[in-house]
C-alpha cells in the first residue's frame, strides 16, 4: 500500500514540474473562437437606427476592433446583444473609422450566422446586410441565405429588420453612425434558434472583419454568439390563509396569487380532482366562489392571477 501511494505522489510530482518547467498543456477544453453572449429581451427596441433612452440598457454591450495582422484597428463600435424567444437583436454604435470604411456619407455592414455552428456554410445560415451613401441618397438592405452550394439574395429592402442613421445618442452627443437589427428565429427571413451560433460582424472590405484575423468565407474562423435562454419565472405574491382555506373531501388545498416574472408566457392548467366535473367550482370555507374549471391559461409575462394548490 505505501508502495502505491509513494509511486502516485511522485507521478503527480513529476507531472507538476514538468508542466511548470516547460509550460506544458496536458489538456486544452477551450475553444479558441472569440465569444460574446446575448443578454435576455425585457425592452423590444424600435428598429430604426436611433438608440433611444433606456431601449439597450438590458442588452450585453461590447467594445469590439474590427480588422486584422494588416489592417489593424481599422474600425471600432460598441455592439448590443439581446434576445427573447422570437428573434435576436442587435445594435452597432460606430466609435471609431478609417475615412475609406466609413464616414458621414457612407457606412455599411454585413452580419454572417453559422447558425448550426458547424464551422462551414450549409443551409439555414444566412448574412444581412445594411449600407448608406449619400451619392445614391439612400439605404439599401437585403438578407443572403445559404442554399445548396450558394448565396441566393433577396431582392427586396428590408427596413422593418434593419435600419441605421447618423445622428447622436443619449450618451455621445456628436453625431455617429448607429445600426440596429432584428433577426428573426424560426423563420424564413431568420435563422434557426440555437443555443450558440458562428458570428461574423465584416465592413466594406472582408478582411476588417470581428473577430481579428476572421474571413466571412470561412465560417471556422466566426466567432461564438451565446444566446441567451429565456425561462418562465414564476413568483408567489401571497398566500390566502383562514377564510380562503379550501377542502375538497379530506384534502386542503390553499389560494395563492402568483405572478409571471420571467420574459415569456407561462402555460397553466387547471387543477382537475377526479371526484369533481369539469363544470364544478371550489368555494371556500365562507361558501364563496373561489374558482371555476377552465381551460389551460396563459399567463403572460408581468400578468398576475389567482391560483389554487394542494397544500404541501
Amino acid at each position: 500500500m505505501k508502495k502505491i501511494v509513494f509511486a502516485a505522489l511522485l507521478s503527480a510530482l513529476l507531472i507538476s514540474m514538468l508542466t511548470m518547467s516547460f509550460d506544458i498543456q496536458l489538456t486544452k477544453t477551450e475553444s479558441y473562437r472569440e465569444k460574446l453572449m446575448s443578454n435576455p429581451l425585457s425592452v423590444v427596441p424600435i428598429i430604426n437606427g436611433r438608440i433611444s433612452v433606456d431601449e439597450w440598457t438590458d442588452a450585453a454591450k461590447y467594445h469590439l476592433k474590427f480588422g486584422g495582422d494588416h489592417y489593424p484597428d481599422y474600425y471600432e463600435a460598441y455592439i448590443y446583444l439581446k434576445n427573447n424567444e422570437e428573434a435576436l437583436y442587435i445594435c452597432v454604435d460606430s466609435i471609431l473609422a478609417k475615412e475609406w470604411v466609413e464616414n458621414e456619407n457612407f457606412t455599411d455592414l454585413r452580419i454572417y450566422f453559422d447558425a448550426d455552428h458547424d464551422g462551414s456554410f450549409s443551409n439555414g445560415d444566412c448574412y444581412f446586410y445594411l449600407g448608406y451613401a449619400a451619392r445614391r441618397s439612400d439605404y439599401c438592405s437585403w438578407i443572403g441565405h445559404y442554399v445548396e452550394d450558394h448565396w441566393v439574395e433577396s431582392q427586396d429592402d428590408r427596413p422593418d429588420l434593419m435600419m441605421c442613421s447618423y445622428t447622436s445618442s443619449s450618451d455621445r452627443p456628436e453625431p455617429h453612425w448607429i445600426m440596429e437589427f432584428k433577426v428573426p428565429f424560426n423563420s424564413e427571413e431568420g435563422i434557426p434558434r440555437k443555443d450558440v451560433i458562428g458570428f461574423l460582424l465584416t465592413k466594406d472590405n472582408e478582411v476588417i472583419n470581428w473577430p481579428y484575423n476572421s474571413f466571412a468565407w470561412m465560417p471556422e474562423t466566426f466567432g461564438d454568439l451565446s444566446l441567451a435562454s429565456i425561462q418562465p419565472k414564476l413568483e408567489i405574491l401571497e398566500i390566502k390563509t383562514n377564510v380562503s382555506q379550501i377542502f375538497i373531501g379530506d384534502r386542503f388545498y390553499i389560494e395563492m396569487l402568483i405572478k409571471n416574472t420571467g420574459n415569456t408566457p407561462i402555460y397553466l392548467w387547471p387543477f382537475v380532482e377526479s371526484s369533481f366535473n369539469p363544470e364544478d367550482s371550489i368555494k371556500d370555507v365562507e361558501g364563496r366562489l373561489v374558482w371555476i374549471f377552465i381551460d389551460c391559461i396563459t399567463l403572460d409575462p408581468g400578468q398576475s392571477m389567482y391560483e389554487i394548490d394542494p397544500f404541501m
